[in-house]
């Protein structure tokens, strides 16, 4: 087995798979079954150190906070035309 970190939904998992590509890992789910999963996805990624997993939630939270920033600026230039009627 080999060892990986999931970052999912804002939190970092210790994790075994079975195998891997340069896109998915195989592992094993709940009912004993060989499943596969792409290794990055809009909710999770999974990665060989936790510093890796830990560093791809902040960078998709800054992201986050870059697009929201944007649009926070499209709204107030709004509201200032709205005012300005």
């Amino acid at each position: 087995m080999i060892k990986k970190y999931k970052a999912i939904f804002g939190k970092i998992e210790e994790c075994e798979i079975l195998r891997e590509t340069d896109k998915q890992i195989v592992k094993v789910n709940s009912l004993g079954r060989e499943v596969r999963e792409s290794k990055i996805s809009d909710w999770q990624s999974y990665h060989d150190t936790y510093e890796d997993a830990k560093a791809h939630l902040i960078q998709k939270e800054e992201k986050e906070v870059d697009r929201l920033k944007v649009l926070l600026k499209k709204a107030v230039e709004q509201l200032d035309k709205m005012k300005a009627l």
